[in-house]
């Protein structure tokens, strides 16, 4: 045994899966999301990027480097811990990470790099709708991250909440583009996003099941009511739903990341 495995193993502590809807699983939602955005609140630079560009965009370009290394370090645990105590020496590309949540550990540190200013506000756009939304679906249907042992469970909790926190982050920054035409800018880059995952799922299936982005034709929905759409419609129809309710999902936390600007606008103009 590596001294790597035998450091992992220390970290395996065994445990019953959370109950969906009972108290752990309501407090992590709840409890976690609030203390997500408090911390959201505390860190933003909440200065309009107008009144002081350069040092707002630094301040903020550097919350989401730090975020995004903090997401890598947990992914690199995840996998390691996966691969070493979880399916003892096999690797379970189920978890490769290219999944809707795993896009902000390599967008967030992106954004230092880009210095036009539109393509920045549509990428911080897009991890506004589509990442903060596929962390609310993910606390609404848990069980992907409810794990047989602590630290993976703990990991799958505070992952999202990081998404929730960038989220965040991003409103507090006013750094999105909260227009209608801002959020059909994020489109072509879901569409991106979900054409290299489909990609990946044709030549990861010939190794073993993957389902990335949950859309791979060859494995049928886990998700929470389009398992059921699946087995009733068809896979092709259930992976167009899929996308659609993915896209109408994020329209909804635009809508609602919209209102919430509004609000603390006029709250600081009081």
């Amino acid at each position: 045994m590596s001294f790597l495995e035998y450091l992992l193993r220390l970290t395996a502590w065994p445990m019953t899966p959370p109950v969906l809807y009972g108290p752990f699983h309501l407090l992590a939602a709840f409890g976690g999301s609030a203390a997500a955005i408090w911390a959201a609140w505390l860190f933003s630079p909440k200065d309009h990027p107008n009144t002081n560009t350069r040092i707002h965009q630094q301040k903020f370009d550097r919350i989401m480097l730090i975020s995004g290394v903090i997401l890598l370090i947990g992914e690199l645990y995840k996998q390691l811990m996966n691969f070493y105590v979880v399916n003892d020496h096999v690797y379970d590309w189920w978890i490769f990470p290219f999944q809707l949540c795993s896009l902000p550990m390599y967008l967030c540190p992106l954004l230092i790099m880009i210095h036009n200013e539109k393509r920045h506000r549509i990428l911080c756009t897009f991890l506004l709708d589509f990442n903060m939304m596929g962390a609310v679906a993910t606390f609404i249907d848990p069980s992907g991250i409810f794990h047989p042992y602590w630290m993976l469970t703990l990991h799958g909790i505070l992952w999202h909440l990081m998404l929730i926190f960038v989220g965040f982050v991003i409103i507090f920054s006013h750094e999105a583009d909260l227009t209608t035409r801002g959020f059909l800018r994020t489109l072509p880059l879901f569409a991106f996003f979900c054409l290299a995952a489909e990609v990946l799922n044709g030549i990861l299936h010939r190794f073993s099941a993957a389902n990335l982005f949950y859309i791979s034709p060859w494995e049928m929905s886990t998700q929470l009511l389009f398992g059921d759409i699946d087995r009733i419609l068809g896979r092709p129809i259930g992976i167009l739903l899929y996308i659609l309710a993915m896209a109408a999902g994020a329209w909804l936390i635009h809508n609602v990341a919209r209102k919430i600007t509004a609000v603390c606008l006029t709250a600081k103009s009081l």
